[in-house]
């Protein structure tokens, strides 16, 4: 009926399975089973079309594409989203912010770059590390322990080198971004040499509170220079000197606060997904918004539910 037929991943399938279509899209006929009770032949709709995706064949698991079908084709190369599309994928799929959804295409974008792996997909492990992060209230941040470990688990057994290795060249890369800030990661395009960056410590002593606290300093000044917004607080306890407080942003006006603090006031308490529906927001909206909120101290989040701050209490 002139439909469009979308077969993903179809290299997934034996060529032979494939041939069913080559007369479908050459000859606009399709070869039924032999019956007596109808034709052999089904005649194609002349608006008929058909989309088909595949991964590369350096995949597991896929078979090299036969000559006849690629013939009958239009091949287009979809390279992997840019930096900014891949940020603004993670805002939009784990409702993180965007200062963290930078630092992890930058952290994969690096640690892909030095263990050679520039070829694969980066998108689905910026995924991973953005929802556990997220889920679990675990801080974007390359001196975060419990953030390192995240990043091992994923990273490490994506890669195409030994386990030793990797576990260098991901130690160089989160050492780069505490001394430099992740404004400044160099994209390597040979394989990670071995230069003297700190490691942890034989005795296991932990670095000191002002060196944290000026590598938190680094984080925040990259930051500001990019303009997204600080990090978001959570419950994991961070290292801090006693006399360090937390920095308030000097904006006079948020965004979208009377709608979102009186929909909160009269549902004690909703959802992300569910502010943006009832207060037609975008994502990266929403989430700025309630990220200058929680910072202001007007509203907090407790469970994925925003609630105001004096019915928090």
């Amino acid at each position: 009926e002139g439909f469009t037929l979308v077969y993903d991943e179809f290299n997934r399938s034996r060529p032979e399975v494939n041939n069913v279509l080559l007369s479908a899209l050459e000859e606009k006929l399709l070869v039924l089973p032999p019956s007596n009770n109808r034709s052999e032949y089904l005649r194609v709709n002349p608006h008929f079309r058909a989309i088909l995706t595949s991964n590369p064949e350096e995949y597991v698991g896929v078979h090299e594409t036969q000559d006849a079908l690629m013939d009958r084709i239009i091949t287009i190369n979809i390279p992997e989203p840019d930096e900014l599309t891949q940020q603004a994928i993670l805002v939009q799929k784990t409702e993180c912010d965007r200062v963290s959804a930078m630092l992890i295409v930058r952290l994969v974008r690096a640690f892909r770059s030095k263990t050679g792996a520039e070829k694969s997909s980066g998108l689905r492990s910026c995924l991973m590390l953005a929802k556990i992060c997220q889920e679990h209230e675990i801080v974007v941040a390359a001196e975060n322990a419990e953030f390192r470990d995240v990043c091992a688990d994923i990273l490490l057994s994506r890669a195409g080198i030994s386990l030793e290795a990797a576990t260098k060249a991901l130690w160089e890369v989160l050492n780069e971004i505490v001394r430099d800030g992740f404004g400044n990661i160099a994209v390597m395009d040979s394989a990670p040499s071995a230069p003297a960056l700190a490691q942890p410590t034989s005795n296991g002593i932990p670095p000191s509170t002002e060196e944290i606290a000026q590598n938190l300093a680094a984080l925040e000044a990259d930051a500001k220079a990019t303009q997204p917004k600080t990090l978001r607080k959570t419950s994991v306890a961070t290292v801090e000197p006693e006399n360090r407080k937390p920095k308030r942003s000097n904006s006079s006006t948020i965004p979208h606060e009377p709608e979102i603090l009186d929909y909160l006031r009269q549902t004690k308490g909703a959802k992300l997904t569910e502010l943006e529906k009832a207060l037609k927001l975008e994502r990266i909206q929403a989430v700025d918004s309630l990220r200058l909120l929680v910072e202001h101290g007007k509203i907090e989040q407790r469970y994925r539910l925003y609630v105001l701050k004096e019915e928090a209490s």
